[in-house]
Order: structure tokens, then sequence, then C-alpha cells
């Protein structure tokens, strides 16, 4: 959680610098290059945990509901 957190709050600082406008990043080199070093190998296991973590143990259950017609 630490370096996905991390991550996340430099990815916000980064976008926030073109003011969330990912063609203003993406034409910017030094921001791109910048993103790609934030983008790391940790970055992208943490994120592979979460996702697995979450598909498997915070799965939606399959819910049932019932109406009472009164």
């Amino acid at each position: 959680m630490a370096t996905t957190s991390t991550f996340l709050l430099q990815l916000q600082s980064l976008l926030a610098q073109f003011s969330y406008d990912l063609t203003r990043l993406q034409s910017d080199p030094a921001a791109v290059e910048k993103f790609a070093t934030l983008n790391s190998d940790a970055v992208q296991a943490s994120l592979a945990q979460l996702r697995a973590y979450g598909d498997t143990d915070c799965a939606a259950a399959t819910s049932t509901s019932t109406t009472i017609a009164g």
C-alpha cells in the first residue's frame, strides 16, 4: 500500500502541473520521462498485488434481495 500510495501522490502532483491534461503532459518529454520513472517495476508489482487482492478477496459477492409486497 505504501508503494502505491506514494506513486499516486507523485502522479497527482505530476498531472496537476499540466492541469490534468494528458495531451499537454505527453507533449513534454521531461514529463513523460518523469512518469516512466515514477511507474517503476515496484509500482507495477504493487498495483498487480492490489488488483489480485481486489479480484480474489474483495470480489463482489452475488447478493439476492427479497421484495415484500405490502
